[in-house]
């Protein structure tokens, strides 16, 4: 993820697989933010996942953040 903006993103996960592992965090601005997220018990194989985040610092409407979704494709070889 690249923050092109002038604005820290700081998120928390509010949808993933129950083998993924993301923890809160941020990205500053001007930044590239290789994210790893840790594998938990992943089950072996290719994977079409869909991870999705809240950013706690930017607001769409009144009490309701922004919501972002991110697509990834995994594939776990032992």
């Amino acid at each position: 993820m690249r923050n092109s903006s002038a604005f820290t993103f700081r998120y928390k996960p509010v949808k993933k697989p129950a083998w993924l592992r993301v923890e809160d965090s941020e990205i500053r601005p001007g930044t590239l933010s290789l994210w790893k997220p840790a594998l938990m018990s992943a089950p072996e194989g290719a994977h079409d996942v869909e991870v999705e985040l809240e950013i706690t610092n930017f607001h769409v409407a009144p009490g309701k953040n922004l919501i972002v979704r991110i697509p990834l494709k995994i594939t776990l070889t032992k």
